[in-house]
């Protein structure tokens, strides 16, 4: 009995020292190394790329040249063993992502990151800027846009695809999306430490589906994705119209030395903008209330309202020439003092070259002696250099020679005051004689 009794103690501090094995085997496990591994995320970087303007030589920067920029996450792809390419993952925390003005604090605009030429200070090339094409006739201003990643924490390594915008901006060309490729690697491989590393950026000219080629080496030899190119940035044309205003005079009564009075409207255009005016060829007088002063800056600024109306006086064979309206601005010119030309006897004609096509065509009015171009939708506005020329013509019929119909009569009073002079002559004589 007692035997029995010990058998079961012994037993049951086997099976306790069992269970406390069994417990014990997890914490064993974990001592082993046998947990699954996890990389610790590495932190972006900050990467470039410059956003350029290009204008007329005459152009200045426009008040609206506000751009605004949209970084999305992009979608990846599979890799191509076959064709040496990476597989790419799918972008993260695009909403992280900062892109601003270098030197400057990022602003947005209705969700969009703002990169503004407004107060530009920086040097405006021409025919020298890179990346675009040079010419002499074009000006090019630049900024350097950051892309701020350091608020994205990259978990794996691997290839990261991203999508940068722009929106349109009225006046202006938009440039096509960038496709951006951020490279992260596990740098135990290259001896230097282990952890992940931001290998590089690089930006691509459009929406790219491929992933980047693979060379030799973890970061050399690495080749664009196929057909696939480089981009620098963002280059935007300000394709910019005239214009340009010539007055006329024709026929034996017109007066070349009037002056006659104009009055030109811009409207729809960006508030704040400031043109440049071509006075060479008129009258301006430096006194303040002299002939044309009001043009004495060779500039013009357009108001909040989007509008700007300005008075002019021109001779016969001068001209005015106003640079740099965006395409889609609208214009009106009018020959003033109708009523007074009228009753001087003045016809005018009026003819618009470079008057566009569709409904950028400017409407011409002889009898109220004016050009209007305006419209409302997609085409509308101004498109191409617009150059108007006002002719007044004023013709009289001068009378020469002599009357016929009083021929007769002239006749016989000649012939009267004759026999009168004659017989006064004879009378005077015939008297000296007695």
């Amino acid at each position: 009995m007692k035997n029995k009794k010990l058998r079961n103690k012994i037993i049951a501090v086997i099976a306790a020292m069992m269970l406390i094995v069994l417990a014990a085997i997890p914490a064993l496990a974990d001592s082993l190394g046998t947990d699954e591994f996890e990389y610790q995320p590495t932190s972006g970087t900050k990467t470039e790329f410059v956003k350029y303007l290009v204008m007329k030589n005459e152009d200045n920067i426009p008040a609206n040249a506000d751009f605004l920029f949209d970084i999305e996450a992009a979608s990846g792809t599979e890799g191509d063993a076959e064709n040496s390419a990476f597989p790419v993952r799918d972008g993260i925390d695009a909403e992280n992502i900062k892109i601003y003005v270098q030197g400057k604090d990022e602003v947005k605009q209705s969700g969009s990151s703002v990169v503004s030429f407004d107060g530009y200070s920086g040097t405006i090339t021409s025919g020298t800027a890179d990346n675009v094409a040079k010419s002499t006739e074009k000006k090019y201003a630049e900024q350097t846009v950051v892309v701020d990643f350091t608020g994205v924490a990259f978990p794996l390594p691997g290839v990261y695809r991203y999508t940068i915008s722009e929106q349109n901006i009225l006046g202006f060309t938009t440039d096509k999306p960038k496709t951006m490729d951020v490279f992260v690697y596990d740098n135990e491989q290259s001896g230097s430490g282990a952890g992940l590393v931001i290998g590089g950026y690089v930006l691509y000219d459009d929406v790219v589906t491929s992933g980047p080629k693979y060379g030799s080496g973890v970061t050399s030899g690495t080749a664009f994705p196929s057909g696939a190119e480089k981009s620098q940035g963002f280059v935007n044309v300000y394709p910019s119209c005239d214009i340009y205003v010539e007055k006329l005079v024709k026929g034996n009564q017109g007066d070349k030395s009037e002056f006659f009075d104009f009055e030109l409207t811009i409207s729809n255009a960006a508030p704040g903008m400031e043109y440049t005016v071509d006075i060479s060829k008129m009258v301006v007088e430096d006194d303040a209330s002299g002939t044309n002063e009001n043009l004495r800056t060779k500039t013009i600024t357009v108001g909040q309202d989007g509008t700007v109306t300005v008075p002019f006086k021109l001779q016969h064979g001068q001209s005015i020439r106003v640079y740099g309206l965006a395409e889609g601005t609208f214009y009106s010119v009018v020959e003033k003092d109708k009523d007074k030309l009228d009753k001087e006897g003045y016809v005018t004609s009026i003819e618009v070259s470079g008057n566009g096509s569709g409904t950028a065509v400017a409407s011409v009015n002889n009898t109220d002696r004016s050009v209007e171009l305006s419209g409302t939708g997609s085409g509308s506005g101004i498109h191409q250099v617009n150059e108007i020329v006002f002719t007044n013509t004023k013709e009289g019929k001068i009378p020469t020679g002599v009357n016929m119909k009083v021929v007769p009569i002239v006749v016989i009073a000649l012939l009267f005051i004759g026999g009168i002079s004659v017989l006064t002559v004879r009378m005077a004589k015939k008297e000296e004689n007695e």
